[in-house]
């Protein structure tokens, strides 16, 4: 539950054009190259987004993705650069790759009960496709409000259901998302390139 109200509304919303960026399809190139283009576009893409509350482009002390567990390698492989030969005899031939700037790497393909059945309704928890990855800002346009952690409350059971004890689990929390989601925000009034987060398309492996 908690996993669908932060990860769910980013894999289920529907990202603006200025917050999308495609796959690289340079000719000749391998897949690692295309991957690796294709993230280095999108991170300039997330540069180039601004903060809806003033209007200047976002501050980015730090740059997560958020894959499916499909293509964490793909992006693992290439995201320390490094893809390239130099050439020999003290002659350069090729480009080398500098690393790209990638905090950490989320993996998240589902919930755990995701498709499951409880009781007379099926539980849908979706998490990201395999294909595409989310390029964004941690922790600095998007939170989670705790009020109440994961708490167990008991009491006394009901002597007609043969119960000895009644337990319940709750937690309260809120989550604020608008600044992250920006002009990809349901709703939302302000126009094009807003927001800290950018959807990428990955290149397909061939």
């Amino acid at each position: 539950m908690r996993n669908s109200r932060t990860i769910g509304r980013i894999v289920g919303a529907t990202f603006v054009a200025s917050q999308k960026q495609a796959a690289d399809a340079t000719s000749g190139a391998s897949f690692d190259a295309k991957v690796y283009n294709t993230i280095r576009k999108g991170i300039k893409v997330l540069r180039a987004l601004k903060d809806p509350l003033t209007g200047r482009p976002i501050a980015v002390p730090s740059i997560a993705i958020l894959c499916n567990s499909a293509n964490t390698w793909d992006i693992e492989r290439v995201i320390r650069g490094q893809l390239f030969s130099g050439g020999g005899n003290g002659l350069i031939t090729a480009q080398t790759a500098a690393a790209l700037p990638i905090s950490q790497i989320i993996e998240y393909d589902q919930g755990i009960t995701n498709g499951f059945t409880w009781g007379k309704e099926t539980l849908t928890f979706p998490g990201v496709a395999a294909g595409k990855c989310y390029l964004f800002v941690p922790r600095t346009y998007g939170w989670v409000l705790n009020k109440r952690p994961l708490t167990l409350e008991t009491g006394a059971g009901n002597v007609l259901q043969l119960s000895q004890e009644e337990r319940a689990w709750y937690n309260v929390q809120t989550e604020f998302d608008r600044l992250l989601l920006g002009s990809s925000f349901a709703g939302t009034s302000i126009g094009a390139g807003y927001g800290a987060i950018v959807e990428v398309t990955l290149p397909a492996d061939s």
